[in-house]
């Protein structure tokens, strides 16, 4: 399973199982993806409102790095389901044509019978409460029948890390590594030292 965080500085000598997360609110391209990182791009929603222009400027600028690119999000409504799929209705298809795509799962997706088709990978946000409940479970579990990987975001700790691995997630990114980057690196290497999913991309 492999970790994606938002550094801005060198991951040289990091091990293979870290990665970078992007977002259109970084001011550049992580040096960590300049130097060859596997890494994804969240679209912004989460922390203010979507800036569908910024978003697409962003991915603009890394293009050159696209073939270490595991996923962008598709742009979401937090904590709508409902919402969040019209959007990737809308979306979905521009992105896809140049890159692989995230579909983010909300609080009550789990009991939608019709989900999206043709995303690659499953972007787990939502509730904290809902992330600890049966919804994210059938959720990891219908878009693992369906061929897609998944993805979790807000994972700030070892035990959440290892569940969500149980669950058979693939990667996960949190902010933890922002403030405590030392600790963090510390503390996830043997976490993230799985081979299969690293197999899997390469």
């Amino acid at each position: 399973m492999i970790y994606l965080w938002p550094k801005g500085g060198s991951m040289i000598g990091m091990h293979d199982g870290f990665g970078v997360m992007a977002s259109p609110a970084m001011m550049g391209v992580p040096l960590g993806i300049k130097q060859g990182r596997w890494w994804g791009c969240d679209n912004g929603a989460f922390t203010k409102a979507f800036d569908a222009p910024r978003f697409l400027e962003y991915l603009e600028m890394l293009k050159p790095y696209a073939h270490r690119c595991m996923f962008v999000v598709v742009p979401d409504v937090w904590g709508d389901a409902g919402a969040t799929m019209d959007l990737f209705d809308m979306w979905a298809g521009p992105l896809a044509a140049d890159w692989p795509i995230a579909f983010a799962a909300q609080p009550g997706l789990e009991s939608i019978d019709h989900w999206p088709i043709g995303f690659d990978w499953l972007f787990v946000g939502g509730t904290d409460e809902w992330r600890s409940g049966p919804g994210v479970k059938t959720c990891i579990a219908r878009a693992k029948a369906q061929g897609a990987l998944v993805h979790i975001g807000r994972v700030n700790s070892i035990k959440r890390f290892q569940y969500f691995q149980r669950l058979g997630a693939d990667s996960a990114d949190g902010t933890k590594p922002v403030f405590a980057a030392s600790d963090a690196e510390r503390l996830l290497t043997r976490a993230v030292a799985q081979p299969d999913f690293l197999r899997r991309i390469k």
